[in-house]
């Protein structure tokens, strides 16, 4: 009884290891199934997000592929856009303002009075005008001169020293030949002569800057806020100054102190001005050499010669069919040729 005990005791120990083997068995098939299920799906997420990254890098390569190309296409088109030297020269070429000498008594024949007057004037100042210009090698003399209707004697200039020379009351006589002159001055020196005062805080006027600059510098001319450079803090200043040794000082020191405060200073570069034909409209050449076979409206684009009323019709470009005129530098055109101007400049 025992050893039937024992013996099914025993066998019902070995049907419980087998049940209990196949059990774990079992479970652990399961368990490798659900690793394989596992990586299975590791596998098809990976594939997916190679997938997806793939799309993505390939998304990211045509948007740097086009963004070069069109770079590739802006570049491309500003290196086909020709300036001409006619253009270069025109774009900073300045025309010198007129100045005006008022006589008492009053001039009355162009040949005989005014003559005598310009000849005796450049007599009297050619010596102090050498000794200030020294390197200025060309004879004295203005370019054009007329007496006006008032029998006041106006006068032109082209080179720039003996312009700003003019503009310095203290170079004229008082009297020449018993005829007493009054000079009327220009308003402003040419860029050559002028700097800019960077960032000038707003509660500093521009009476207080002048005030302190003449204490350093004699030769300061105006002094004037540049239009357009108004902020909430600042703006820049525009300075004239007469004498070229008190300006280069200013631009090599690169700095102007004044109220106990450093501003930094820069030259003073015009606007370039874009050569614009009159027949066509077109930008760099001018109408003699155009090809256009007809005289363009600037504002609708018709022949300009047809007989209507240019002055009222409909605003258009001609180019864009924007509702501008075809000589407007918010033109694509016109932009790019600035710019491709200002490069070359």
């Amino acid at each position: 009884w025992d050893n039937e005990y024992v013996n099914g005791n025993y066998e019902s120990s070995n049907e419980n290891s087998y049940y209990s083997t196949r059990t774990i068995n079992n479970s652990s098939n399961k368990y490798g199934n659900n690793q394989q299920d596992q990586q299975r799906n590791n596998r098809s997420y990976s594939k997916n997000n190679h997938s997806s990254s793939q799309h993505q890098t390939l998304k990211t390569n045509s948007n740097v592929m086009s963004q070069s190309m069109n770079h590739t296409n802006e570049r491309t088109t500003n290196d086909q856009i020709h300036i001409s030297s006619h253009a270069l020269s025109y774009a900073v070429e300045s025309h010198l303002p007129s100045f005006k000498l008022e006589c008492d008594p009053k001039l009355q024949q162009q040949q005989q009075d005014g003559t005598v007057l310009v000849k005796e004037l450049f007599k009297l100042i050619e010596n102090d005008f050498r000794k200030n210009n020294k390197d200025y090698k060309k004879p004295l003399r203005f370019d054009y001169w007329y007496i006006d209707q008032q029998g006041d004697l106006i006068c032109f200039v082209k080179q720039v020293e003996l312009f700003v020379y003019f503009c310095d009351i203290s170079h004229y006589p008082g009297k020449i030949n018993d005829c007493e002159i009054k000079p009327l001055l220009p308003k402003k020196l040419p860029p050559q002569y002028s700097i800019i005062i960077k960032f000038v805080n707003n509660n500093l006027s521009v009476q207080d800057i002048k005030e302190e600059l003449t204490t350093s510098y004699s030769s300061i001319y105006i002094i004037e806020e540049l239009n357009g450079s108004k902020s909430n803090k600042n703006r820049h200043v525009r300075v004239d100054m007469k004498s070229k040794e008190d300006y280069n000082k200013i631009m090599n020191g690169s700095v102007v102190i004044t109220h106990g405060q450093c501003f930094n200073v820069n030259e003073f570069l015009q606007v370039p001005k874009l050569l614009l034909c009159s027949r066509c409209n077109g930008p760099g050449h001018i109408k003699k050499i155009c090809k256009s076979p007809m005289e363009i409206c600037r504002r609708y684009g018709k022949n300009r010669r047809d007989g209507e009323d240019h002055t009222e019709c409909v605003v258009k470009c001609h180019y864009c069919q924007g509702e501008r005129i075809s000589t407007n530098y918010q033109y694509p055109v016109l932009a790019d040729y600035r710019f491709k101007l200002v490069t070359e400049l």
